[in-house]
């Protein structure tokens, strides 16, 4: 699957790109600011692999200017509720805090909240990394009010809240990269894999995305 939009392009990984993903979540400027801060093998991220290429993860590499410079992720915690985990991490120093990164996250953000109709989307972070949760709240991720384990809170946004929250930035996006409307299916390119994975979605959903692709047969 390829998402297409906003001078960045945002792929779904592959077992090609396992081993720089690997390298550059092991190096110390990107393993400080995770929970999980052991250095991760060759053999663990396959197995990470194998267990999150299916329906309900969606890993997205960051592509801008020909180079793989990040990753984000939404993962499915229920279809049913519409709510969704997500995640991002930029390892190239280039495009940290820049447009690239904020236009990643509004089309991954688009994506399961206008094109898969999800309701509202969770983030875990490490208390210390202030620069996380100032760019979630930026695009409009409020802190839960409860208490949390020490070290870390959640953020969450509402699909409502995000579309008006996000208004003026996407124009400003959009502007930056000569576009007038936003993200829409026309900006998916689904691949062979992802067609069969279409197919063990839940019905409801496998509604939404199936007149989006031209001669797909329905299961």
């Amino acid at each position: 699957m390829i998402i297409e939009k906003y001078n960045v392009r945002l792929r779904r990984l592959e077992k090609s790109d396992l081993e720089l993903v690997r390298l550059k979540r092991n190096s110390p400027a990107i393993r400080t600011r995770m929970f999980y801060q052991e250095e991760i093998t060759a053999e663990a991220q396959e197995k990470w692999f194998d267990s999150i290429n299916n329906v309900m993860h969606y890993y997205f590499v960051i592509e801008a200017k020909g180079k793989r410079v990040g990753l984000l992720n939404g993962n499915i915690r229920s279809f049913n509720e519409g709510t969704i985990e997500a995640g991002i991490f930029i390892w190239d120093q280039q495009f940290l805090a820049s447009r690239t990164a904020v236009a990643s996250a509004l089309c991954v953000l688009d994506f399961h909240f206008i094109l898969m109709d999800m309701k509202e989307i969770f983030i875990e972070v490490r208390t210390d990394n202030q620069k996380a949760i100032g760019f979630n709240e930026y695009l409009g991720f409020k802190q839960f009010k409860e208490e949390h384990e020490e070290g870390r809170v959640w953020l969450f946004l509402k699909k409502d809240n995000y579309l008006i929250h996000t208004q003026k930035l996407r124009r400003g996006v959009m502007r930056a990269a000569k576009e007038t409307t936003p993200l829409g299916w026309e900006d998916v390119c689904f691949s062979e894999v992802d067609l069969a994975l279409i197919n063990d979605l839940p019905e409801a959903i496998y509604q939404v995305i199936l007149p989006s692709i031209p001669g797909f047969l329905r299961r």
